[in-house]
């Protein structure tokens, strides 16, 4: 009886081996992975292709889901058809709704087809998804740029300078807001913080 026992738990492993083995040559060489190198390689279509077989399995755990939704999206985009990329930001978003890449690069795209409102609400869930982050407050600003709204525009730029001290493009921001505003001198007081050793060129501005 023991040796029949260790026979089929000899079998059971073996069984166990073969199938992660099979496992794991798919994972390498499986059309996610395969999809990921057309990718990199920059032939987005056949990239497209091999997501969306993948993702037609509809087998996949959520965060490698979310992966290659997220990689279909960037395809989607460099091929310019913002539409399809459009959809799976927001199912990337529906499996990690506090997504900051997602968020961005969902806003990023409502700006292309001048939604101001829906962009403006992405930059907020991602700068409540990571408060105070310098790319998330610059991006905003420069919607606030484009809608002419100056004192969230300035608000936002002034947030930037703090820790990225070394972005003289906030200052010049700022200042140009200010300007708008006809906060002359509080503007030339903004010029003169913009760090000695940065490649500012103030003429340009003036």
């Amino acid at each position: 009886m023991l040796k029949v026992l260790k026979r089929i738990g000899i079998a059971l492993i073996g069984l166990v081996c073969l199938v992660c083995a099979g496992i794991g040559a798919y994972w390498f060489w499986g059309d996610r992975p395969n999809a990921d190198r057309a990718l990199a390689a920059k032939t987005y279509d056949k990239a497209i292709a091999l997501y969306d077989k993948e993702l037609a399995q509809g087998f996949w755990p959520g965060r490698y889901h979310y992966h290659m939704l997220e990689q279909r999206a960037l395809a989607d985009y460099e091929l310019n058809d913002s539409d399809k990329a459009m959809l799976d930001y927001s199912a990337a978003l529906k499996l990690e709704p506090n997504s900051v890449p997602m968020l961005v690069r969902r806003a990023i795209t409502y700006f292309g087809k001048m939604d101001w409102s829906a962009t403006l609400r992405d930059f907020d869930a991602a700068n409540a998804a990571y408060p105070n982050n310098p790319n998330v407050l610059y991006a905003r600003a420069q919607i606030y740029d484009a809608t002419l709204d100056f004192d969230d525009a300035i608000a936002d730029y002034h947030a930037v300078r703090t820790p990225t001290p070394s972005l003289t493009d906030a200052y010049e921001r700022e200042a140009y807001n200010l300007a708008h505003k006809g906060e002359t001198e509080m503007a030339s007081k903004v010029i003169s913080e913009i760090p000695i050793n940065s490649s500012y060129d103030a003429k340009a501005f003036m």
